[in-house]
């Protein structure tokens, strides 16, 4: 994947957001080796910060969706559930960018849209 090309977009799903709950982000970091990592944070580019310093691969952010700050744990864990299968340790997983991206994708509209 082009990492020119990697924007960070917050997906507007439904009324849900609307109003004041406090908003965080499920995002999908990726490095160049094929691991892609799931987490949450409030800003993700700053989580990207912290990650890269700790990283000897160059990290990318790929994707990220908004959720409520009160289900974002739940959520999270709902979504390493499902992509299980590709776990290779803690919150990374075997997938190249451009799958992290749509499993992020689907995950939205599976989950978040109703």
């Amino acid at each position: 994947m082009d990492r020119t090309r990697c924007v960070s977009f917050g997906i507007a799903l439904g009324s849900y957001w609307k109003g004041s709950r406090p908003l965080m982000y499920l995002y999908c970091i990726a490095n160049d080796q094929g691991l892609c990592k799931f987490g949450f944070s409030r800003e993700p580019q700053r989580r990207l910060r912290a990650l890269q310093t700790g990283s000897a691969d160059p990290l990318f952010l790929v994707e990220s969706v908004s959720v409520p700050e009160d289900r974002v744990r739940e959520y999270e864990r709902v979504l390493h559930q499902e992509f299980g299968h590709l776990r290779v340790r803690g919150e990374w997983f075997r997938c190249t960018p451009e799958q992290g991206a749509g499993y992020l994708t689907w995950f939205g509209i599976h989950y978040l849209s109703t």
